[in-house]
């Protein structure tokens, strides 16, 4: 990714090993259940599988808004942008953002004597996100996707804005990268809108259970926005997509031209 800005690197590096992680630690174990019905894996996994899966969905989150933020700075304040998004400022809050994440959702683990949170649900054929307590649903959800999503909604529509009124520097590549900030956000409110909504209405109102596949499809919904991130970018940023190729390459996968 040799034309991204250093910082921009260093933030899609941490998006990359979140989806990752998703797709390694809590999706690939669910193959297994998805043709057996059962969790064979034990408690001990369900619990690595259950925190990984939150806390890697979280950064995911996260390092979209923080992304949000970068453009913003760069495109609204340029001459401020070294100084305020520098990597050590931006290193701190990756840093905090991890350790926030880990705290989160290792929490609930000591709320149980045995030290056994999450859960095997067959609804959704995994050990991944589980509310069980609906304080906790609601506050993760207020400050997880719900603040990120008012943080990326809120840098586009800035963005735009400072775009129309006035002559910034550099502006067709400030659309560019205007485009690409609306494109990641239109396909995380996409797959993470219906899974929160449903998480936060069966908190407030339990009676109310949805049918098992809305909660299946609208699960892995959202752990496809992982999977989504990558052809977001790769479409999106040519430096990125050249890295793609190289890693695919690397594999020893055929590329077709």
């Amino acid at each position: 990714m040799g034309g991204l800005a250093r910082v921009t690197k260093f933030i899609l590096l941490n998006l990359s090993v979140s989806d990752v992680m998703v797709g390694i630690i809590a999706c690939a174990p669910a193959i297994f259940p998805a043709f057996t019905g059962r969790w064979p894996f034990g408690d001990v996994w369900c619990q690595v599988s259950g925190v990984m899966h939150s806390v890697s969905c979280a950064i995911s989150i996260w390092c979209i808004s923080v992304i949000g933020i970068d453009r913003y700075i760069a495109i609204v304040w340029p001459f401020r942008y070294k100084q305020l998004m520098s990597m050590r400022n931006v290193s701190i809050i990756m840093t905090a953002l991890w350790i926030c994440a880990t705290v989160t959702f290792v929490a609930p683990i000591f709320t149980k004597s045995n030290f056994v949170y999450y859960q095997y649900t067959d609804e959704l054929k995994m050990c991944g996100l589980y509310w069980e307590y609906p304080l906790f649903c609601v506050l993760t959800a207020l400050y997880i996707p719900v603040a990120s999503s008012a943080v990326v909604v809120f840098t586009s529509v800035k963005i735009n804005r400072s775009l129309n009124s006035s002559n910034l520097p550099r502006a067709d590549a400030n659309r560019k990268a205007l485009r690409k900030l609306v494109v990641s956000a239109v396909v995380f409110l996409t797959c993470w809108g219906p899974y929160t909504t449903l998480a936060v209405m069966s908190s407030f109102v339990p009676a109310v259970r949805p049918p098992a596949s809305v909660q299946f499809w609208s699960l892995w919904l959202a752990n496809c926005n992982s999977f989504m991130n990558v052809f977001v970018y790769s479409l999106t940023v040519k430096s990125y997509r050249l890295a793609v190729v190289r890693l695919v390459k690397c594999a020893g996968v055929p590329i077709v031209p």
